[in-house]
């Protein structure tokens, strides 16, 4: 009707002459559009009749209106980008506003006329100019654009050949705006967007930089608009943490809440200008590219939030489908950029995320902490004990707002890992690591070591696990004696939402004491044979599997379900526990322990050490039939003593044991993991031959410890995962280059340490790392002289702690050589044999080589081997000739010399400035071995302190501390 009125009045020519005033009507334009459609649509479908003449005459009227309009505003039809737009009611200001300064980058110059129309005429706020950056703008566009900013301030520099970091910094100090807003040359504007924009900004202190929501333009579908971006954020991609647009092709609809915290922006930001200083402006290493999203994070690292307000609506008018005629070009400037940004923002981009989805912020992501547990089995017929122990864990969790799943062995693929799953828990001693197949590069993978302590170090992938968890001490003191791990103490604990006070009996559990566990032919139990429930007058009853194939099968009832669990033990006096021989080995404890004691229920065990290290000498403990079957009756036959344990026992486990209680600390363990630098040692150990056999796996585990120690997460890397995407985690990476070159990864502070082998070693391949150790005094400066990256002497070194004096007889005598062949008869060996000595020779590979009486095994266990080198009078040792040659000195010399013992060994520069001749005694070929050992045998023990400046410890302060100098840590 209003469209039909204005017609009948003759009154279109009124509004072509004022179309400025007309278009800040926001919903005429629409509505004139759909009219002019509605029209043409009866035109067509009366084509053959006869139309109203004066609906020809409309149609025209506003296909001339229409044409007017785009030649002013360049503004695509309505139905392609107004159609649906709320514009929220904003907020007026007056001339006191704060002065907004609006830089405009020459971008897309084709563009640029539209922009400042869709400023002028969007924009209702009274304090701001425009401030255009003239990068090579056409002198008639340039006279256009002046014409249509004749009436507010417009300042124009012109800067040619220049990036947008650089102009940015030159021109700042000439701006006087209270906010500085940098808007991208491909978008138009919206009614209010500038004071939606300050409304965010203004609002907190704690405000950074304020972004708005970007529509595409041209992404329209059945009248529908699309969202480009609502801020920014970043996700993980081949191990590379990358900024992508929040919302992008997402349908638009009209955000219910105006403001959304978000880790970034990109196309535009508002940002006060005493901030923008603060941070240090633009990075100039920038070159037209993720300067913004470096802004962003360099205020978000300060402390200040970024904000996207979405009712300030921007239009994205750019066709990205059209390439450039310099794509190729523009393609590597945009990866040169997107190197930089990583190689800076990576580490801490990686931690972010993580910290976002464990304290649930949802400034990063909206997305919940995942976690996975793979178990022997799942389901309601499950009969292994994992299952139920993950079960109580993740009930936990899942109450704290994160998500879990299990993976079963039996019944999913668990090899193939989701990539939504940020944290995977294995309980499984037999689950390979190593063949995960994942696209989450950030994936912690955690061992959680139960019981059967030796089976799980014992595996090649032992060492693929991020963090350790043990369920007791002796379980920890076992894996920090073998392994190189720190592991953390995380006890099985009791699910209170099952096992609890409230829980009542049932008259067909009734019974005086009862068992509940499987029977295994392959583990005696205990119970067997200290049980006879026919010399007790009490009621006994016996839940599990198998026990028909016993002496107690006459007191079997059947199976119980998990579920059914607490209602038995509701149903009785007192839970019998039995701990099996590898439980009882290990130290470990049972869950019936806590279950029963959180419903309230006694416990008797015969696992006194596990209990002892949980409830001290507080919980009852039978060690033959005689013990149990005391115990029994007098905790039956006394209800008052036996309420009173029970109490005592119960408030022990509720105030320790519970899954709420381990639920908290592994959030805390996962937190601090997240926090913590972590460091990579990548060792060139080999598929083909047990780990435990090379000296580089050992030298790796001493540096592993001592960075644990210091308080790092440091975990070992073999060779077949070198250039996997699994070491996405660290931020560290320590190379042990021997024998392999390894390429470094940009997303990594890279570190080698060239202990051998440096022939095989370039210069290009040195100064690929950001630090470069030397294992020898004369090939480090030498290297100063022709590397661009820092090179510092490193030598080899030992590990105090574990190689010192201690004689034993079994290892008596004269000379003794540890080390393999590699089918490489070994200088020494080569120029001593044959030999009248006693000589005893360890190592893999020899046979063939040596004569069979000397070789005495092919492996010597390495905690064994300091009692080997304290027990022989002499210690042989070689090198490699290129590490003879340039100064490598071999760790076995250091391992020796802190045993006490004498070394002899071939001529090696730079030896004498750590070693005096009644340490190491040096020959030079066959012609005089012999008389070398001679003078070596006649020495006798050494002074261990030779080596103090010598150690792992010192070795790896001075790692930690120049990396600590050169990253600001």
């Amino acid at each position: 009707m209003v469209m039909q009125m204005l017609f009948k009045e003759n009154k279109i020519s009124d509004l072509t002459g004022n179309i400025k005033e007309l278009l800040h009507e926001s919903r005429f334009f629409s509505k004139c559009y759909l009219y002019k459609n509605s029209l043409s649509n009866q035109h067509t479908q009366n084509k053959n009749q006869v139309i109203n003449a004066q609906k020809i005459t409309h149609i025209k009227s506003l296909d001339k209106l229409f044409k007017k309009i785009r030649e002013f505003t360049h503004i695509h039809e309505p139905n392609k980008v107004i159609k649906d737009i709320e514009v929220k009611p904003y907020k007026k200001y007056d001339d006191n506003a704060p002065k907004i300064s609006i830089f405009i980058f020459n971008n897309n110059t084709s563009h640029l006329k539209q922009l400042f129309n869709s400023i002028i005429k969007h924009t209702d706020y009274p304090n701001y100019e425009l401030i255009l950056i003239n990068n090579g703008i056409e002198s008639t566009l340039m006279e256009s654009l002046k014409s249509i900013s004749r009436n507010i301030p417009l300042k124009i520099y012109n800067q040619k050949n220049q990036n947008f970091s650089n102009i940015y910094s030159q021109i700042m100090k000439y701006v006087f705006g209270d906010y500085v807003l940098f808007l991208n040359s491909s978008v138009n504007v919206v009614d209010g967007w500038l004071n939606h924009l300050l409304d965010t900004a203004t609002s907190h202190d704690d405000v950074g930089a304020v972004g708005s929501r970007i529509v595409y333009s041209k992404e329209v579908s059945n009248n529908q608009l699309y969202i480009k971006n609502d801020g920014t954020s970043f996700k993980e991609i081949n191990t590379q943490i990358v900024p992508y647009d929040i919302n992008d092709k997402k349908p638009y609809v009209p955000s219910k809440t105006s403001t959304k915290p978000v880790p970034a922006l990109s196309h535009m930001l508002l940002v006060e200008k005493s901030k923008f200083n603060e941070v240090g402006g633009f990075s100039l290493e920038y070159d037209n590219g993720f300067e913004i999203e470096d802004l962003c994070l360099k205020l978000y690292e300060k402390g200040y939030v970024n904000y996207c307000n979405t009712d300030s609506i921007l239009f994205y008018s750019v066709d990205e489908s059209e390439k450039s005629p310099i794509q190729d070009l523009l393609d590597k400037r945009e990866e040169k950029n997107r190197t930089f940004f990583v190689k800076k923002w990576n580490t801490f981009l990686k931690k972010e995320l993580f910290i976002d989805k464990i304290n649930k912020n949802n400034i990063f992501t909206d997305k919940p902490l995942k976690i996975a547990f793979v178990v022997s089995e799942k389901g309601k017929h499950a009969n292994i004990a994992d299952y139920f122990i993950g079960m109580g864990l993740a009930r936990s969790l899942n109450n704290m707002g994160y998500e879990t799943e299990f993976l079963s062995e039996k019944i999913d693929d668990i090899y193939n890992i989701n990539e939504d799953i940020d944290v995977l828990i294995s309980f499984l001693n037999r689950y390979d690591i190593d063949k995960i197949k994942t696209k989450n590069s950030l994936l912690i993978k955690i061992a959680w070591v139960i019981n059967w302590f030796e089976w799980w170090v014992n595996k090649s992938y032992f060492e693929s696990y991020d963090i350790v968890l043990v369920s007791n001490t002796e379980g920890i003191k076992y894996i920090e004696k073998n392994t190189g791990y720190k592991p953390i103490l995380f006890p099985k604990a009791t699910d209170t939402s099952m096992y609890n006070s409230k829980v009542e009996s049932v008259k067909k559990y009734e019974c005086d004491y009862c068992f509940a566990g499987n029977y295994w032919d392959d583990r005696e139990r205990d119970l067997v044979n200290s049980l006879v429930p026919e010399d007790i007058p009490y009621d006994f009853n016996l839940y599990g599997n198998w026990w028909d194939k016993t002496k107690l099968k006459s007191f079997y009832k059947k199976r119980i379900s998990y579920m059914n669990m607490p209602k038995v033990y509701a149903s009785t006096k007192i839970v019998l526990d039995d701990a099996t021989d590898f439980t009882d080995t290990s130290s470990s404890i049972n869950t019936r322990v806590f279950d029963a004691l959180a419903v309230g229920v006694l416990v008797i065990s015969n696992g006194k050490e596990g209990i002892r290290e949980f409830f001290g000498d507080k919980l009852p403990i039978y060690d033959s039939k005689e013990s149990l079957e005391e115990l029994l009756d007098f905790y039956i036959s006394n209800p008052d003593r036996r309420k009173a344990k029970v109490e005592q026992l119960q408030s022990m486990v509720l105030k320790h044991h519970t899954y709420d209680i381990r639920a908290n600390k592994l959030v805390e363990i996962l937190l601090d993991y997240v926090k913590s630098t972590k460091i990579l040692i990548k060792i060139p150990v080999t598929e083909e031959y047990d780990k435990r056999i090379w000296g580089d796996y050992h030298f790796a585990i001493h540096l592993q410890h001592e960075f644990n120690k210091k308080g790092y997460y440091c975990k070992l890397q073999k060779k077949i995962n070198w250039d996997s995407v699994s070491d996405g985690l660290y931020d560290v990476v320590i190379l042990l280059r021997g024998l392999y070159e390894y390429v470094p990864k940009i997303i990594h502070y890279n570190i080698m340490w060239n202990i051998s082998h440096p022939d095989l070693v370039s210069v290009g391949e040195y100064d690929s790392y950001n630090q470069v150790y030397v294992a020898s005094k004369y090939w480090t400066n030498a290297l100063k002289n022709v590397l661009k990256t820092d090179v510092e002497e490193l030598l080899q070194c030992t590990d105090t702690t574990l190689f010192h004096r201690q004689y034993t007889p079994e290892y008596d005598t004269q000379l003794l050589f540890v080390g393999n062949s590699r089918n490489v008869y070994r200088k020494v060996l080569h120029d001593l044999l044959p030999t009248e000595y006693d000589l005893n020779v360890y190592g893999d590979g020899w046979n063939g080589i040596v004569d069979d009486k000397y070789i005495i095994a092919e492996h010597i266990p390495n905690k064994q081997l300091y009692k080997a080198y304290s027990s022989t009078k002499v210690v042989l040792n070689d090198h490699w000739k290129d590490m003879r040659e340039k100064g490598f000195i071999s760790n076995r010399i250091f391992d020796a010399v802190a045993c006490g013992t004498v070394v002899l060994s071939d001529n090696i520069y730079g030896i004498r400035d750590i070693f005096p001749e009644n340490a190491v005694v040096l020959y030079d070929g066959e012609k005089d071995i012999n008389n070398k050992i001679e003078e070596a045998l006649k020495i006798g023990p050494i002074n261990p302190s030779l080596v103090k400046e010598h150690t792992f410890k010192k070795r790896v302060d001075k790692i930690i501390d120049d990396y600590e100098k050169k990253c600001g840590k």
